[in-house]
């Protein structure tokens, strides 16, 4: 992935955990990726902590979000693409 898609995907990202009422403020987290081949793994973590939650899967063909069931397993499609 390019700087500028991940730079997309990190506001995407924010404003999903803005979104979540159970998730804390986006001001106090911060946003890291795990690549692979078929799904770059999105997770979250409070700033200054050194491991997070998974948040969701992006797709990296075609930038759909999919659930996570797990840190290792994607779970349903939804309506969402951060592309």
């Amino acid at each position: 992935m390019t700087a500028r898609e991940l730079a997309t995907l990190t506001v995407a990202a924010l404003a999903h955990v803005e979104a979540h009422p159970c998730l804390p403020p986006a001001s106090v987290v911060r946003i890291y990726f795990r690549m692979g081949r078929r799904f770059t793994r999105v997770f979250w973590a409070y700033q200054g902590a050194d491991v997070g939650s998974i948040l969701v899967y992006v797709e990296n063909a075609t930038g759909r979000v999919y659930s996570a069931k797990t840190s290792t397993k994607a779970g349903t499609a939804t309506d969402a693409v951060w592309a």
